[in-house]
C-alpha cells in the first residue's frame, strides 16, 4: 500500500486508538502521539494506548499519560512500531476484537497478519513513515508533531550513532528544525537525564560483564536482586547493551534483564553481526544491527546457548 492510499485510509476514520508496544520507548511514544496530534489537528477524537503507566522519565515529555485500556467505540485501531500482536501485551485481545486495523512499522522481515492493513517501511525509525504519513492526510505540520519526529528519529538511532544512515535522515532533521524542533533540547531530555538509581545499578552490571570468542561477544546481565538492591525499575537498563558497542574488541553485546525467575529479557546490539537473526532463533526479531527476543530457563543454559549461537555470526 502507498503513503498515499494509506493516508486516506488514516484520514477516513471518524476516531482512532493509537498502540504502542510493550516496554514503550522514544520511537512508539513518538509516533503515537504525533498521530495524535494530527487526528485532533482533523478535528477527530483520538486516544493513546500503552499497557502500562509509562516509567518516570518518559513522563518528562510526552503531552500526556496514556490510557491503559483502549475504547472499542473509535472507528480504528492503529498499532506503531510494534511488529508482532505479541507486543501488544495485555491490549492484544483487545486489539483483535476490532474490525479496522492498521500498522505502521519499519521491522524487516514480518507478515503483519494481524492487521487489516498496514504500511511498512524500512526506515531507521518508525517516526519516518509516520512524518510521511500524517504529510499525506493533509495535516500542517506544527513544533509538536516535528519535536516528536525527531525525538523518536534521535533515540532510535542513538544519536545518529548506528550504521548505514541515509542523506534521507539528515534530509528530514533539517526539514525538522526549519519546523521548530530542538535538537539540543531532545538530546538533553532524553541522553542527559539519568537517574541515581540508575548509575547504582549500572555500575553493579559492569562488574558483572562476561566476554567470550576472543571478547568479540560480551554479556551484561541485570537481575530482579540488582533491580530491588538499588531501587530501580527494568525500564533502567535502557543503554546497557549500547555501552558494550564501545569496547574496541565487541562485534555482538547482549543486555540480559531477568523479568522473572526463569525469564530474561535480551538486547541484542553488533557492529557487522546479523543479530536480527540471532533474535529469531529465539522468537524475537528487530533490526540487522539492533533486535530482541525473550529467554526462557536457567540463566546458566542460556548463557551457554547464547556463546553457541552468536559463535556461528561471528567473524
Amino acid at each position: 500500500m502507498t503513503t498515499t492510499d494509506f493516508a486516506k485510509e488514516l484520514k477516513s476514520l471518524k476516531s482512532a486508538v493509537i498502540f504502542c508496544h510493550v516496554r514503550p520507548d522514544g520511537d512508539t511514544l513518538s509516533c503515537a502521539f504525533a498521530l495524535y496530534y494530527a487526528f485532533t489537528k482533523l478535528g477527530k477524537p483520538c486516544m493513546v494506548v500503552t499497557e502500562e503507566p509509562l516509567i518516570s522519565r518518559h513522563k518528562d515529555w510526552v503531552p500526556f499519560e496514556p490510557s491503559n485500556v483502549p475504547d472499542q467505540s473509535y472507528d480504528g485501531f492503529i498499532c506503531v512500531d510494534t511488529p508482532t500482536l505479541q507486543l501488544l501485551g495485555k491490549n492484544s485481545q483487545q486489539f483483535m476484537k476490532h474490525k479496522k486495523r492498521f500498522l505502521i512499522d519499519h521491522h524487516p522481515g514480518r507478515d503483519y497478519d494481524f492487521v487489516n492493513k498496514y504500511y511498512f517501511d524500512l526506515k531507521p525509525a518508525c517516526t519516518m513513515p509516520c512524518y510521511d504519513i500524517i504529510k499525506q492526510m493533509g495535516v500542517e505540520i506544527d513544533k509538536n508533531i516535528a519535536t516528536l519526529i525527531l525525538t523518536g528519529l534521535m533515540t532510535d538511532t542513538d544519536n545518529f550513532s548506528i550504521q548505514g544512515l541515509g542523506e534521507d535522515v539528515f534530509e528530514l532533521v533539517a526539514e525538522l528544525i526549519r519546523l521548530g524542533a530542538n535538537h539540543s533540547q531532545i538530546y538533553d531530555q532524553q541522553f542527559r537525564n539519568t537517574e541515581k538509581q540508575k548509575a547504582q545499578l549500572f555500575g553493579r552490571a559492569l562488574q558483572k560483564i562476561k566476554y567470550f570468542h576472543n571478547d568479540k561477544l560480551a554479556i551484561i546481565t541485570t537481575t530482579c536482586k540488582d533491580l530491588e538492591e538499588c531501587n530501580a525499575d527494568q525500564s533502567m537498563t535502557l543503554g546497557f547493551v549500547e555501552y558494550l558497542l564501545t569496547i574496541k574488541s565487541v562485534d555482538v553485546a547482549v543486555s540480559l534483564l531477568e523479568a522473572k525467575n526463569g525469564m530474561y529479557r535480551a538486547s541484542f546490539r553488533s557492529k557487522s553481526a546479523n543479530v536480527s537473526q540471532i533474535a529469531q532463533i529465539y522468537g524475537g526479531g528487530g533490526h540487522e544491527k539492533a533486535s530482541g527476543a525473550v529467554l526462557f530457563g536457567y540463566y546458566e543454559d542460556i548463557i551457554d546457548k547464547l556463546v553457541f549461537d552468536i559463535g556461528n555470526y561471528l567473524l
